[in-house]
């Protein structure tokens, strides 16, 4: 069977719908962030980390709703894992010791528990992916 056959239309419509979310909703996240981080603005962390959360969970709900699949459930649960896996270089810089100075600028140790803070938001992400693929 080539690959340009029909049968292969819908996989591959799901998968563009899918990045399309997902990618969205990750360029939402890095411009809140990015606003967040504006000197004259002095947003507290706590408040930028619910932003960032809330704008996951109503981008993909928004998406999920707004885009036409059968399966919303596993649209959201796809669009999360990809918000999660493309995020990953925003908590990559979190789980490294940042140096001092440029002087410093060599591969340095993870803080204790990156694994586990990589996994715990990758999860997270999947997980809020879910609950907006249910709702929707």
């Amino acid at each position: 069977m080539p690959i340009g056959d029909a049968s292969h239309a819908p996989i591959r419509n799901f998968i563009g719908q899918a990045l399309t979310l997902g990618l969205s909703v990750a360029v939402v996240m890095w411009v809140i962030a990015w606003i967040s981080h504006f000197p004259g603005l002095r947003v507290p962390p706590e408040l930028g980390l619910l932003a960032l959360i809330a704008a996951k969970l109503v981008g993909l709900g928004f998406g999920a709703r707004r885009i036409r699949t059968p399966r919303p459930i596993l649209l959201g649960l796809c669009a999360g894992l990809i918000v999660g896996l493309v995020n990953l270089k925003w908590v990559g810089s979190l789980i490294v010791d940042q140096p001092e100075s440029t002087d410093e600028l060599v591969a340095k140790s993870l803080r204790d528990g990156a694994a586990l803070a990589v996994a715990a938001y990758t999860g997270t992400s999947v997980v809020l992916g879910l609950i907006a693929g249910c709702i929707a």
